[in-house]
């Protein structure tokens, strides 16, 4: 029978490191989404879309020390980017 819950697997070395654990992505609406003014008519705007709100609150995050660029080519491959930077 299927189940509701998600497991997700991290490397050994990783566990005990709470800043990249998954986290619900309704704790990161981003900025930009926060700062756009009530939807009112006739001010109509996309925090009326109740859908896109749905779409970027679903799920989980991953949050990573550097940033990741996925980029799917003409031939359906995935290319990866890294954009490393140090920690201090």
């Amino acid at each position: 029978m299927f189940s509701n819950k998600i497991e997700f697997s991290i490397h050994s070395d990783l566990v005990e490191v709470k800043e990249i654990q998954p986290k619900p992505a309704k704790k990161f609406i981003p900025e930009w989404y926060k700062k756009i003014p009530t939807h009112s008519f006739p001010k109509l705007n996309i925090k009326g879309c109740m859908p896109f709100l749905d779409c970027i609150t679903a799920g989980y995050t991953l949050p990573l020390p550097q940033d990741i660029n996925l980029n799917i080519n003409s031939y359906n491959k995935v290319i990866v980017k890294k954009n490393y930077f140090n920690i201090i």
